[in-house]
């Protein structure tokens, strides 16, 4: 049995479609249905399903926000995460994390699961404060670092910059992107599929990097995602100072996927490929 946490949001639906096809059997929970930072709802769950395994896809995202939300973000991001690893521990129960790349500082370009973490953002650091609570809490944990994620949710649409970037587009006016962050485009899907690979290899626990091959900044991703809509709309390249950004943000944090290669389990494709496939079914 398998428990997904986040249920709504588009990483969880991935895994729930992922994994089902493979007759896997879950149990799926959304905020409102289970709020990971209540330990006595937590271990009731546990205590009535006896999952093998967690999937955590609930997170705090509010990055703008976290800086002045703090209680919110850390409760989500990491403390309830430590409850879960912690319950699962005790029910010898393993736990899949999810995590971002928002736990470096982007001084480099680009980083491996042995690179020395350095956020820059209260959102950055409350993700890399559940990472260690994790770890600490239940050695049967993987840490899963991904980044800008993009993907169908519940309802069968996602609210992620690739529909926000077509939704501005199709009002018709200009679109100002910022053009120095630079990242790898993900798609649940594949992240769901790789999830599954790595858990089903026999990989021991451990942080590993999972994001489609390549990378681009915020503006070249916006112009492939009306180039692949077919909408023509002008597109104006911006600095992250201009952006009106209140907050640090690294400037290139992309994540190498050392960890797959060294245990022989391919590459997720080119975030262009999957980023053509996701626009054709929304």
């Amino acid at each position: 049995m398998i428990l997904v946490t986040g249920e709504g949001g588009q990483l969880a639906n991935a895994v729930k479609q992922v994994f089902s096809d493979f007759g896997k059997d879950m149990v799926l929970f959304g905020k409102g249905d289970l709020d990971i930072t209540d330990e006595g709802a937590v271990f009731g769950v546990f205590d009535k399903y006896k999952p093998d395994i967690v999937i955590n896809c609930a997170a705090y995202n509010k990055v703008e926000q976290a800086e002045v939300d703090i209680e919110s973000a850390y409760n989500n991001n990491a403390f309830g995460p430590y409850l879960l690893a912690k319950t699962a521990n005790y029910f010898n129960a393993g736990i899949v994390h999810i995590s971002t790349d928002y736990v470096f500082g982007g001084n480099k370009d680009g980083f491996t699961e042995l690179d020395c973490p350095n956020p820059l953002n209260v959102y950055g650091a409350s993700k890399l404060s559940g990472e260690q609570l994790v770890r600490l809490a239940n050695k049967r944990s993987f840490i899963i670092r991904t980044s800008w994620l993009f993907g169908k949710n519940k309802e069968g649409n996602g609210k992620n910059f690739v529909t926000t970037m077509i939704s501005k587009a199709k009002e018709g006016d200009k679109i100002r992107v910022v053009e120095d962050q630079i990242g790898s485009p993900t798609y649940t899907f594949d992240l769901a599929r790789k999830i599954f690979e790595v858990l089903s290899s026999g990989a021991k626990p451990g942080i590993y990097h999972i994001t489609n091959s390549g990378h681009c900044s915020w503006y070249e991703f916006s112009k492939k995602i009306l180039e692949f809509s077919k909408i023509d709309v002008e597109i104006i390249p911006i600095k992250t100072l201009e952006s009106g950004t209140k907050i640090k943000r690294p400037h290139n944090s992309v994540l190498k996927n050392k960890k797959l290669e060294e245990i022989k389990i391919p590459l997720l494709r080119n975030w262009q490929d999957a980023l053509d496939e996701y626009i054709k079914i929304i």
